[in-house]
């Protein structure tokens, strides 16, 4: 009975967190991306890592609350920290394929103000 009820628990303390979903830094399409894709892809990473940033944010506020309730269920993972780290990474090497194909799409522009 008490081996049950260790599988029962164990089982649900694994449903705090969600699946990682890691982007792969270079991708097999990486040398036929036009500027275009390139800057595309740049920007919708930005936007996830955004995302990913306020969604670790409540699950922090989450946590607190489940702490006290039912600390099973916490997420405790770095799920959300391994995918901001693989975007950024996934960035970088966006920003060297624009600099091989000369996009300029990424070099900061200078006012003259």
């Amino acid at each position: 009975m008490k081996f049950y009820i260790l599988l029962m628990l164990t089982i649900l303390s694994a449903c705090g967190g969600r699946p990682k979903n890691i982007m792969a830094e270079k991708q097999n399409i990486d040398e036929q991306m036009t500027c275009v894709h390139i800057s595309g892809e740049h920007e919708m990473n930005i936007a996830k890592i955004q995302d990913i940033s306020k969604e670790r944010k409540s699950e922090n506020a989450n946590n607190f609350g489940l702490l006290l309730i039912a600390p099973l269920f916490l997420d405790l993972s770095n799920t959300e920290k391994e995918e901001i780290i693989a975007l950024q990474n996934r960035n970088s090497r966006l920003e060297q394929l624009s600099l091989k194909k000369e996009c300029n799409i990424f070099t900061p522009t200078i006012d003259d103000e």
